[in-house]
C-alpha cells in the first residue's frame, strides 16, 4: 500500500491540483528520494515536492508519499510585516511576524526571471482587511545560493514614510521533512561599513543600474563618520558611488583587495587637495571601505590611516 500525506506547510490548494500530477513511478523506498512535480493551469502554477519513505511500526510494509511545497517564506522580523510579490504591478501578499507561507511561482515566465520583490511595513499598516500601501521595494533572485544551504545575504530597506533603515538577513535553509525555507530576519551586523577618515564630506549610494535606475538610499558622511552599509538591490556586479565635491567615483567593494589603495581624483576641490584615496580593510566579518586624505607629500593633509 502507499499512503499519501499532505504536509501542513502546503497550505490550501485547489482540489483539482493534486489528482492531476504527472504520473510518478514509485520505486523501492530509499532513505529519502525527492521528486519535483508542477501543476499548471491557465491561472497559475504550483511547484510541489514529493518524498518517498517507509512507514513505521505496524505499517512498515507500506510506503509513505509525502507532498510538500518546494519553497516556504518565513518572517522572523519583530513587529514588522513583509510584503512580497513576483511582479510589482500585482497585489502583494503579506507575511505577519512569525508567519510562514508556501511559495509558488505564478508561471514559467516568473520562475525564469526568479525575482522576488519585498518591502517592509509596520503592523498597523494593514487594517480592516484593506490592502496595504506598498513602500519602496527591493528585489533579489530567490534561487540565489542554490546548492549552498545556509547561504545568507543582506539587503537594506527603508520603512514607508520614514528615514529609518532596516538591514534584513535572508537565509536559505533545507528543512528535514519539507523543501527549501527562505527566512527573513533582522541583521545586526551589515556586511559592509564605510569610514570617512578624510577631511571632506562624502555622499554614498549604490550605483544606478537597469534594475535600480534611481537609488533610494543616499547617505552623507561628514569627516569622521562611519556608515553601516548593504545593497538595496541585488544585481550581478553591484558597485558603490562615492561623491566628493560633485565628482562621482564608482567602486566595486568586492573587487577591491585589502591593502590596495585606489585614488579618487577630485580636481574641483577648492581646498587644494588633488585627490582622495580609499582602501579595503576588515573588522571581523565586516568589509570596511576607508576613505582618507593622501599623504602630505602628495598635496594632502597627511590624515592617512
Amino acid at each position: 500500500h502507499t499512503l499519501i500525506e499532505l504536509a501542513p506547510e502546503i497550505g490550501e490548494l485547489p482540489p483539482a491540483v493534486l489528482p492531476t500530477f504527472a504520473p510518478l513511478y514509485l520505486p523501492s523506498p530509499q532513505p529519502r528520494a525527492d521528486v519535483h512535480a508542477a501543476r499548471r493551469s491557465p491561472a497559475r502554477a504550483y511547484q510541489l515536492g514529493v518524498s518517498l519513505s517507509v512507514c513505521e511500526g505496524i505499517f512498515s510494509r507500506s510506503k509513505l508519499l509525502r507532498v510538500y511545497p518546494r519553497m516556504q517564506l518565513l518572517n522572523r522580523l519583530d513587529g514588522l510585516l513583509i510584503g512580497y510579490t513576483q511582479n510589482e504591478s500585482l497585489p502583494a501578499s503579506i507575511l505577519q511576524p512569525g508567519e510562514a507561507a508556501p511559495f509558488h511561482w505564478l508561471s514559467e515566465k516568473h520562475r525564469t526571471a526568479g525575482l522576488l520583490h519585498i518591502f517592509v511595513l509596520h503592523a498597523e499598516a494593514v487594517r480592516d482587511g484593506l490592502p496595504p500601501a506598498a513602500g519602496p521595494s527591493c528585489s533579489f533572485p530567490l534561487e540565489w545560493g542554490a546548492g549552498n544551504p545556509g547561504a545568507t545575504l543582506t539587503l537594506v530597506c527603508r520603512l514607508p514614510l520614514s528615514r529609518h533603515k532596516l538591514f534584513i538577513a535572508i537565509e536559505r535553509q533545507q528543512a528535514a521533512r519539507s523543501g527549501l525555507r527562505v527566512t527573513f530576519s533582522q541583521q545586526s551586523l551589515p556586511p559592509y561599513r564605510i569610514d570617512n577618515l578624510s577631511s571632506l564630506p562624502l555622499v554614498v549610494r549604490q550605483s544606478p543600474c537597469k534594475r535600480l535606475p534611481h537609488p533610494r538610499l543616499v547617505e552623507q558622511l561628514s569627516p569622521g563618520d562611519e556608515l553601516p552599509f548593504a545593497w538595496e538591490q541585488i544585481v550581478r556586479a553591484p558597485r558603490l558611488d562615492v561623491v566628493v565635491a560633485e565628482e562621482c567615483h564608482s567602486i566595486s567593494l568586492d573587487e577591491l583587495l585589502p591593502r590596495d589603495v585606489k585614488r579618487l581624483p577630485s580636481m574641483g576641490i577648492g581646498s587644494g587637495l588633488g585627490l582622495l584615496q580609499c582602501r579595503m580593510a576588515t573588522d571581523g566579518p565586516v568589509k570596511v571601505l576607508q576613505v582618507f586624505d593622501p599623504p602630505r607629500g602628495e598635496g594632502g593633509t597627511g590624515n592617512t590611516p
